[in-house]
């Protein structure tokens, strides 16, 4: 099995196009550069922009680089297989679902009204963020490494680690979602479906108390809450 998905791995990670690795490298470092400069924005307060537009800084950061990279040849891969997509999803929920029940077994909370944050946060949480960050990250970033030459989980560790620092800190969460979402990458054929996968994750935040109180109260009142959701 690990050498059919290795072996699955090096073909559909294969490039189309003639894409240097220093390239990736030097995006790599305008998008952190760029988020150097948010951060001490951020820290001083520097300029008196609204959050909205700090908020949606670094994703239009990415639409120019991606917009750049589409100017050069490069074309993501749009696919997916089917019963992956239904399958990861439905498995993910489910999996939600059964850790509500088994910490309900220690104490039951009762559930509240869905409540979901302002629009601006649900586009950048919901739509922005998993489109983007994974077309940059996964197709672009984990495509290019593993094509120069550099073992493919190799490449999948470094795309996951960039991936995690673009949030601002070594968030664990991220870092699970990022490898993750690679291993989902080769194994449905695409980004569709960790484009989906990601969404649902961020998603499912907001989804707790209403869905699933006992884990949500878990998850608040341990350290487990920072590893997995920030």
């Amino acid at each position: 099995m690990v050498i059919g998905f290795s072996n699955r791995a090096k073909q559909i990670l294969q490039t189309v196009w003639s894409e240097p690795r220093d390239r990736a490298l030097h995006l790599l470092l305008v998008f952190f550069g760029a988020a150097a400069i948010l951060m001490l924005v951020q820290r001083f307060d520097l300029f008196s922009a609204p959050a909205g537009v700090r908020m949606f800084f670094l994703q239009s950061v990415l639409v120019v680089l991606l917009i750049y990279l589409a100017l050069k040849g490069w074309r993501p891969i749009l696919r997916t297989e089917r019963n992956w997509f239904l399958g990861i999803i439905a498995l993910y929920l489910t999996g939600l679902f059964l850790l509500d029940r088994l910490a309900a077994l220690d104490i039951e909370v009762a559930y509240r009204p869905l409540e979901l944050p302002a629009w601006d946060q649900l586009l950048l949480g919901l739509v922005l963020a998993p489109i983007l960050e994974e077309l940059f990250f996964r197709d672009y970033l984990f495509r290019v490494l593993s094509s120069q030459g550099m073992k493919w989980s190799f490449a999948l560790l470094l795309s996951a680690a960039f991936f995690t620092l673009a949030h601002f800190s070594l968030y664990p969460g991220a870092f699970f979602l990022g490898l993750l979402n690679g291993i989902l990458y080769v194994a449905s054929g695409g980004v569709l479906l960790p484009i989906a996968f990601h969404l649902v994750c961020n998603l499912s935040w907001y989804l707790l108390p209403a869905f699933y109180p006992s884990l949500f109260y878990l998850l608040e009142h341990s350290n487990l809450r920072e590893i997995f959701y920030r």
